[in-house]
């Protein structure tokens, strides 16, 4: 204690004291009145919100089930490990049964695929959903097929044929818009990218214009229906896959449109010949001319009106008199692609029998465990996704229950196959749950944009909405849309872990989500009424630091009398018996004080199948001496224990303080948003003084001791709350360590000049009187390292000493 001696007498010849700063638009009309207005349901455009008609809820009645095992023990990691794969791979074989000829919306096929599906519901005890009592919900879909396989030939000038082109390979069929079946034989003229202007000079009546695969289709199929063509070819010739089929997204626009066809590179070569020309030539300069080609055409193309496509809704009402008013959605397309006249069956048993197969593994388990969620949950099979995502928009603009209660959506699109990661849309707090479950299970998972699948519209209306998906792979072995996408393309491994997630999201959200409300409204209702009792009910009995923490911060909350202190909890993640939670604080103390506003992180405990508050969601940093606790600042952490950790070796063994072997530092930071994370922590005044009520003369402090260490929410302030807290230990007064403590740094700067210290702003008064904390040095201070003498710089009656131990930059750049 020699130095501690030295300094006191030290401190009375100086006499003073010493505190810190702190402190298709068409442009004109066609020529021929629209046949029929489109019905298809487009995509959701990015912040589109979607205006939702009521409708009314289905009529259920209550469930009652024996409870299983698991269910009793709410063990839900185990009940969804016990996924049946070969269940859920032999619905997938189901599914892709030649009758129901690739379940193309709106096909008898699909309507047979419907039916067997609302039988599994029924059978594994789900009520209907739909419309009159029923399991089916009805929409308007477009709707076209061809009556027999389509012909496209190479013809001489007499029509003998020169070459007959293959369908799907060579060639494939556009649908919608301006396109439409029929037969058409006649000469080739380029028309380069099918605008008005490109029909300049030519005569296209009666003939066959080929232009580049440009955009919009309808305005160029438009184009050569007003100059007289007879059919329309769109040259593709970068190697697209014409297997990849596609379905009818609106009905015809005109009751006789124009044959259109898609043509690869070998066609585009056959139809240049005799021309000198090669497609890169026509490219580059952009001139339409005849060719000296011509081809014949028939396509037997049908489009039928009044077809409907059919959602098929199964529900299993809540148990929790509040939650079951809450729903939960878990949905999966059952539509596919079709078959071709010839047989050719695109079966889509990745896309998306998986998902389906899924879903009815879910409800097939419930019922076998006895499971009864506590908040509604409802089992979508869409129709409609691969036309534009028709039967979710249409739910989602037609709910069966109201969308302020759908508290998620989780769609799952081909998760039976793929890459070796299970991509997850990115974004809210259905991605956060799926990735936290995921890491639980073990399932290797990416958060991805996606946005392309059912739950988009959900997004769009502003509900919490994810999809999962193990995407089909690279463009040179993509199954997607192909006839190869069959039983023998599922990985039942992929079915299994992404079957599992599913399951453990769909019981979190269902169950454990629901319990942990009720606990922070609980929280939130007795924090209103300052009911102490019942905020310390709710904390983890087992933490015994964290109710004694607790009880005081209440009390001093009770004794400070805020004029405002609000807590809201939201974006709950659970994994397993932890959770976390983003809590927003609003609080002021007098009603003249300016409203401030922070966030953290949280953590929830669950004992014995009841949920307690687990306090701060505190991770660790372990130093040599120091154990820094911190709120997702790991880099800064591990600065700030090296620090603390060679302050701490002076104070104890130069300065002879008496510090216990391990020291806790709390550092209290704003929370980062997703693209500061290369960034360094930020401290937060106001978190700080919201979670702690200041000691006597702290009161604008950004750091104090505490008993079991220091809380500190300003880097450059380390090394003096420290030393405070050595002094007071040693039972130096509160107001005397202020200026002590700066007389232990200055100690210690001279002695060791890599100190560490990066910046330090103090501030004398010529009238005795402490100085706040909210002191900043001049911009313009700039110190060598080890400089023995502080630049003063006079602020009216205050003088301000600013030191620095980093040269060439101001002083004010290390303040936090």
């Amino acid at each position: 204690m020699i130095i501690a001696i030295a300094l006191a007498a030290w401190a009375v010849a100086l006499g003073v004291w010493w505190s810190r700063s702190r402190v298709p638009t068409i442009a004109t009309q066609p020529a021929l009145a629209p046949r029929a207005t489109s019905v298809a349901v487009t995509t959701p455009k990015p912040g589109e919100t979607i205006q939702p008609t009521p409708e009314g809820t289905p009529v259920t009645v209550p469930v009652a089930r024996s409870a299983g095992q698991w269910v009793r023990e709410e063990d839900w990691l185990a009940l969804a490990q016990a996924f049946d794969t070969e269940r859920a791979m032999a619905d997938i074989a189901e599914l892709t049964r030649a009758k129901y000829a690739g379940r193309a919306v709106g096909s008898p096929g699909s309507r047979l695929a419907g039916e067997w599906i609302a039988d599994r519901f029924a059978e594994y005890g789900l009520q209907p959903a739909g419309d009159n009592g029923t399991y089916f919900q009805e929409f308007p879909v477009p709707y076209a097929e061809l009556t027999a396989m389509p012909s496209f030939e190479l013809v001489d000038d007499a029509g003998g044929t020169l070459q007959e082109y293959r369908f799907r390979y060579d060639y494939t069929i556009w649908l919608g818009g301006y396109a439409d079946g029929g037969y058409a034989k006649g000469p080739v003229l380029w028309v380069s990218d099918g605008r008005h202007d490109d029909y300049n000079g030519l005569n296209a009546v009666g003939a066959i214009v080929l232009c580049r695969y440009t955009r919009p289709f309808d305005e160029i199929q438009r184009q050569a229906l007003e100059h007289g063509a007879k059919a329309l070819l769109l040259a593709r010739p970068e190697g697209t896959n014409f297997r990849m089929r596609r379905t009818a997204r609106s009905s015809a626009l005109l009751p006789q449109g124009i044959p259109t066809l898609l043509v690869g590179r070998e066609v585009i070569k056959d139809l240049l010949a005799g021309s000198g020309m090669t497609f890169d030539d026509l490219t580059i300069q952009y001139k339409s001319r005849p060719l000296a080609t011509h081809v014949r055409i028939n396509l037997p193309l049908q489009y039928e009106e009044n077809i409907t496509g059919r959602n098929v809704l199964g529900v299993l009402p809540g148990s929790d008199p509040d939650g079951k008013q809450q729903v939960f959605i878990i949905g999966a397309h059952y539509d596919h692609m079709g078959a071709d006249p010839d047989g050719t069956v695109w079966a889509g048993a990745n896309d998306d029998a998986s998902g389906v197969a899924v879903l009815l593994e879910i409800t097939r388990q419930w019922q076998e465990q006895g499971y009864v969620p506590k908040r509604t949950v409802l089992f979508a099979a869409w129709d409609g996704e691969e036309i534009g995502l028709n039967g979710s928009r249409y739910y989602v603009e037609h709910p069966r229950y109201p969308l302020r209660d759908t508290v998620g959506m989780l769609q799952l699109d081909m998760v039976g196959a793929g890459t070796h990661l299970l991509e997850i849309d990115e974004g809210g707090l259905m991605a956060d749950q799926s990735m936290a479950s995921a890491g639980q299970l073990g399932i290797p998972a990416v958060l991805q944009p996606l946005g392309g699948s059912d739950h988009a519209p959900f997004i769009a209306a502003g509900v919490p909405a994810t999809a999962y998906i193990w995407w089909a792979g690279d463009a040179a072995d993509l199954v997607y849309h192909v006839p190869e996408d069959n039983i023998n393309n599922i990985e039942p491994y992929k079915l299994k872990a992404a079957g599992q997630l599913a399951h453990l999201v769909t019981l979190n959200m269902s169950w454990e989500h629901e319990d942990l409300e009720d606990l922070i409204a609980q929280r939130e209702q007795a924090l209103v009424a300052r009911d102490v009792n019942t905020l310390l009910h709710t904390i983890d009995p087992r933490n015994e630091d964290l109710l004694r923490d607790q009880e005081a911060w209440l009390n001093s909350l009770l004794l400070r009398q805020a004029a405002e202190f609000t807590v809201t909890v939201n974006s709950e993640i659970i994994a397993g018996d932890i959770a976390t939670s983003t809590t927003t604080i609003r609080y002021r103390w007098s009603p003249e004080d300016t409203l401030s506003m922070v966030s953290l992180p949280e953590r929830w405990i669950r004992r014995s199948l009841d949920w307690y508050y687990g306090g701060p969601a505190w991770d660790e940093f372990q130093g040599q001496h120091t154990r820094v606790q911190h709120l997702q600042e790991p880099d800064l952490a591990q600065s700030l224990a090296q620090r603390a950790d060679a302050f701490y070796e002076f104070l104890t063994d130069e300065a002879g303080f008496d510090i216990p072997d391990t020291l806790t530092l709390q550092f209290y930071s704003k929370p980062r948003r997703a693209d500061d994370l290369a960034l360094p922590g930020t401290g937060s005044k106001d978190l700080l003084h919201a979670l702690h009520s200041p000691p006597s003369g702290y009161d604008e402090a950004s750091g104090w001791p505490v008993d079991h260490g220091i809380v500190l929410s300003r880097v450059a302030d380390l090394e003096i709350v420290l030393a405070e807290f050595a002094l007071q230990r040693t039972g130096w007064p509160t107001k005397t360590t202020s200026w002590l403590a700066q007389g232990l740094i200055d100690h210690w700067e001279a002695t060791n000049p890599q100190s560490g210290i990066t910046c330090r702003c103090c501030c004398r008064r010529t009238r005795r009187t402490r100085c706040g904390r909210s002191k900043r040095c001049p911009a313009a201070t700039s110190l060598t390292p080890g400089t023995a003498s502080c630049g003063r710089h006079r602020r009216g009656r205050s003088r301000v000493t600013c030191c620095k131990q980093t040269a060439g930059q101001p002083c004010n750049s290390h303040l936090r």
